[in-house]
């Protein structure tokens, strides 16, 4: 097998198609998606496919996540729907008191509020990016960020939280009631980072530390049962305490990775989540790992509105797209609808005939190869669907010169052709990634790639290499206005 392909080195490339081809193009080069022409619509993933930071809900009929670029999205129920939102800024938390009065905070300052009908920016002194919220109610609220950035909101107004001052970043948020707010987050000093518990008891705030950490989540079920997560330095990264009133004490969980986020609803009854899909839950006695099909995933925030109606969200690739899961109290499974493949490139003949193609990368673990799985999909006016591939290397480009004369392209000299009836290999003579392909006809294609630089030739017959290149560069794609041009 040849060198591994990444797609974070892929060079795209427009070809001479309709503009709403184009279009579906650009948005999948940006988010891997693919939307239409006549204002922006997500394609694939559904609902959409910016990464999640944070969710929150009254019930399981009725739950909010936010995310990057402004994304909040709603689910009945029934399905997940992305609201209007009015900003473009990454939201990292959500809360509210009922669902007409939830709040949003995120990046710069940025605070949000839904009463209902609609999102509104709302107005504070703050410029640190925010990184949580919560309240006891709807006129006792909290955020907390960068910079030691605790705000309250009375019902009124935000104001910044008087008789503290601090550097810490401030991560998560929650409390019994307004008297007896924790909030976590980290501290750099000169012997490195340590964690920060910060606890307000109506009248001052104290704070507690601990060496060489970062806690990022907090939840509880009172003032005496509080659990906080993170992560440390070492082979066992999984950072868990829990306070019972008097102390704070850490606790083992198995678990290697970062944590992020965590949420309780009775003392036999907790679930934390966080790096490389880590889900854990507490049964009372002991945590216990958690198997989902996100096992790559950067899961940032986990809610439930009961113990066998648990929702997680986050990203997926450092942060490049969606994670939706839901537990049932039986399994994890995604809420997300359409392909998980990585896209490289996309082609139509017409707006109700356009392909797509790429491939999945999968990792199962230290001290295992990676594999590889490509990727067909077709886009018929209406619906996206994945169409059946007769090879494993991912697929890097995609053209025809009719809708029943198609070639795709990728790794390991990969070239399919499609019929109008099914997609067939074709021997390309050459074991380099090829990147590129286009044609002046069905009898006059060309594909380029590399790491060694090559350029085959299709005559209607069989592929051919015309020229190879020499270097370090290589081309990644072709174009041409005609067959001698």
């Amino acid at each position: 097998m040849g060198r591994p392909f990444d797609f974070k080195a892929l060079r795209t490339r427009f070809q001479a198609v309709s503009p709403k081809v184009c279009l579906m193009l650009a948005c999948l080069i940006v988010f891997g998606t693919l939307c239409r022409a006549g204002g922006w619509e997500w394609h694939n993933p559904l609902p959409q496919g910016n990464p999640l930071k944070s969710v929150w809900g009254t019930s399981g009929t009725d739950v909010f996540a936010v995310g990057d670029y402004g994304t909040i999205v709603h689910y009945d129920g029934v399905a997940w729907a992305v609201m209007n939102r009015p900003t473009t800024q990454n939201l990292n938390g959500v809360w509210g008191s009922a669902s007409n009065n939830v709040f949003a905070v995120g990046k710069a300052g940025t605070i949000l509020r839904y009463d209902g009908l609609v999102w509104t920016v709302m107005s504070s002194e703050a410029t640190e990016d925010l990184h949580a919220v919560w309240g006891s109610s709807g006129s006792d609220v909290f955020a907390v960020g960068k910079r030691g950035t605790i705000l309250h909101y009375d019902g009124h107004a935000w104001a910044s939280v008087s008789g503290r001052e601090g550097h810490e970043t401030l991560l998560g948020v929650w409390g019994s009631g307004g008297s007896d707010v924790f909030v976590v987050g980290r501290e750099d000093s000169a012997a490195g980072p340590q964690g920060v518990i910060l606890h307000y008891d109506g009248a001052g705030w104290s704070k507690w530390t601990r060496p060489n950490a970062t806690f990022r989540g907090v939840t509880g079920r009172s003032g005496s049962d509080v659990f906080v997560v993170g992560g440390q330095g070492g082979p066992s990264r999984s950072l868990i305490a829990h306070f019972d009133g008097a102390s704070w004490i850490e606790m083992t969980s198995g678990a290697t990775e970062e944590l992020h986020g965590v949420w309780a609803s009775s003392e036999n009854d907790a679930f934390a989540v966080g790096e490389q899909g880590t889900i854990l839950h507490h049964d009372g006695a002991a945590w216990n790992g958690m198997s989902s099909e996100e096992s790559g995933a950067f899961l940032a925030s986990v809610w439930g509105a009961s113990e066998s109606d648990v929702f997680a969200v986050g990203g997926q690739y450092q942060w490049d797209s969606s994670v939706l899961l839901h537990y049932d109290g039986g399994i994890w499974i995604s809420m997300l609808r359409g392909t998980k493949a990585d896209l490289a490139d996309v082609w139509g003949s017409s707006a109700s005939d356009v392909f797509a193609v790429g491939g999945t990368y999968y990792w199962p673990g230290p001290g295992r190869p990676p594999s590889y799985q490509s990727a067909i999909l077709h886009y018929d006016g209406v619906a996206w669907a994945a169409m059946n591939s007769p090879t494993t290397p991912a697929l890097l480009a995609v053209w025809g010169s009719s809708p029943s004369d198609v070639f795709a392209v990728g790794g390991n000299g990969t070239i399919l052709h499609y019929d109008g009836k099914s997609w067939r290999p074709m021997n390309s003579g050459v074991g380099q990634h090829l990147r590129g392909v286009w044609g002046s006809s069905g009898r006059d294609v060309f594909a380029v790639g590399g790491p060694a630089g090559v350029i085959l030739h299709y005559d209607g017959v069989a592929w051919q290499t015309w020229m190879t290149v020499t270097g370090d560069d290589f081309p990644t794609g072709v174009w041409g206005s005609s067959g001698t041009d």
